[in-house]
């Protein structure tokens, strides 16, 4: 039988990547350097001076948790100089990124085909594997957790330090207030103590598992939603996303819950493009009863709802999603609720340090030009007026959006959320990188609109991540 034309031209278009796979030989360089990467982390030394995760209160944090992988997995110690592990560990951080950028650009085109999808799902599981070293924050989820599902207590009232006996308190930097998370998250973080227990090896492994399931679905969530948005640009999309440095070390291998909120907020783009638009209310109001951290999509998807149609239509809907967001967060919070005290957690988080990347950079002038006082003093100053400059460009674009009477399509709307989320970060005062992985979720998912700014934010993002861990 001989082939259609339309056919045998289909068929000589996908040849050429069928059989060499352009990104194939950058992203088994990629592996690698992960792989190593990997290697590293469960290999560090005694006397390693803690600057990540653990800082003055847990000095030996990475020793104790990169000892903890290890012995589980029945590796060798290869004892290395502190100097040396320091200096393999900056050169992996740097170079893990032109494989990664590299393969991305020989993607441009291509079909996600059984070797793609096999070789994310390898990159995820690697850095599943990887020990926690970046954040105790897999730890403290573990024991807002273990308060509810094994003292019968509310971590919304009562701090880790309340329960001495935990197995999991010493691996817990913030000890000393209650959970700055929402309510939802409080239940999730129970329902995984349940399953997985509460000592420190199966507590992280079960949040970095469910990061890892995140990670995974919201890549594939990226593909179809590119799909429809830019035909021929989903292959490159996902894995902008799925295999980015920043995502796999801060997702799947620390156990972020922000990888919880990147694939609840991916999913109310995809629901937003099919016209759905309480449905995706529903959604972002989930992802902020989680962590407060998504209010302004919240926001910016409200006013884009409300802004045509008579006055009376506008009455309406706006009663519709105050009562509906009332309804999530009661749902929510019915569980831990007594009283406005149940806030304090989330409303009263200490900004004891200077973290995200304007702040940061202003803290490091203020330090080599002065004193520590007048960094501290220079790093506040910084964020502040770069948030005030940001409620502005924000305050006017929701003053556009509601005065023309029109609506973004999907691609604007996810452009705008992933911008915010990435940028906010980025100028408060104390954020961590892996705040931007909803951003950088949402960014992906409309890489193709607005091209330049998306990876103008993606490298943003990944130079801060850089830095700020990388020596």
């Amino acid at each position: 039988m001989t082939a259609s034309p339309a056919r045998s031209a289909h068929l000589q278009a996908s040849a050429p990547y069928s059989s060499t796979k352009p990104w194939l030989l950058l992203g088994s360089v990629y592996l690698a350097l992960l792989l190593c990467l990997a290697y590293l982390y469960l290999q560090v030394p005694p006397g390693f001076p803690e600057q990540w995760a653990g800082r003055d209160r847990l000095p030996d944090q990475s020793v104790r948790v990169s000892a903890l992988y290890r012995e589980t997995l029945n590796l060798p110690y290869t004892p290395l100089p502190v100097t040396v592990y320091r200096a393999l560990h900056f050169a992996l951080f740097v170079l893990l990124w032109a494989p990664y950028v590299l393969a991305i650009s020989r993607l441009a085109g291509a079909r996600a085909g059984g070797s793609y999808w096999g070789f994310t799902a390898l990159l995820v599981a690697l850095s599943f594997l990887m020990p926690p070293l970046l954040s105790t924050d897999v730890f403290y989820y573990g024991i807002t957790g273990q308060i509810v599902a094994e003292y019968g207590a509310n971590p919304h009232l009562h701090p880790p330090a309340d329960f001495p006996e935990s197995a999991l308190l010493p691996y817990n930097y913030w000890r000393d207030f209650p959970s700055p998370y929402g309510p939802a998250w409080t239940t999730v973080s129970a329902g995984v103590v349940s399953l997985a227990g509460s000592s420190p090896l199966p507590v992280s492994l079960g949040f970095k598992l469910l990061a890892s399931l995140c990670v995974g679905a919201t890549s594939v969530l990226v593909y179809w939603g590119t799909r429809r948005f830019a035909r021929g640009a989903e292959t490159q999309a996902a894995a902008l996303w799925a295999w980015n440095p920043l995502v796999l070390l801060e997702g799947a291998a620390n156990g972020h819950n922000d990888a919880l909120l990147a694939l609840l907020l991916v999913g109310a783009l995809g629901v937003l493009a099919a016209r759905r638009g309480v449905l995706s209310y529903l959604l972002v109001a989930a992802s902020v009863v989680i962590k407060l951290t998504t209010l302004p999509v919240l926001v910016l998807l409200a006013i884009g709802r409300l802004n045509r149609g008579k006055w009376s239509h506008r009455i309406l809907l706006g009663l519709l999603l105050t009562a509906l967001l009332a309804v999530v967060a009661f749902l929510a919070y019915a569980p831990y609720w007594d009283g406005f005290r149940t806030l304090g957690g989330v409303l009263g988080q200490p900004l004891g340090s200077v973290h995200g990347v304007v702040a940061g950079t202003a803290w490091s002038v203020g330090y080599l030009l002065g004193s520590p006082e007048t960094a501290e003093r220079a790093g506040r100053l910084a964020s502040l007026g770069a948030l005030g400059l940001l409620g502005v460009w924000m305050a006017w674009i929701a003053l556009r959006l509601w005065r023309e009477g029109e609506r973004l399509d999907a691609r604007g709307e996810g452009l705008l959320w992933g911008a915010v989320l990435v940028l906010i970060p980025v100028v408060f005062v104390r954020a961590y990188p892996w705040y931007t992985l909803p951003g950088l979720a949402l960014l992906a998912a409309v890489w193709p609109h607005g091209r330049r700014t998306v990876l103008a934010l993606y490298a943003l993002s990944g130079l801060w991540f850089v830095v700020q861990y990388g020596f």
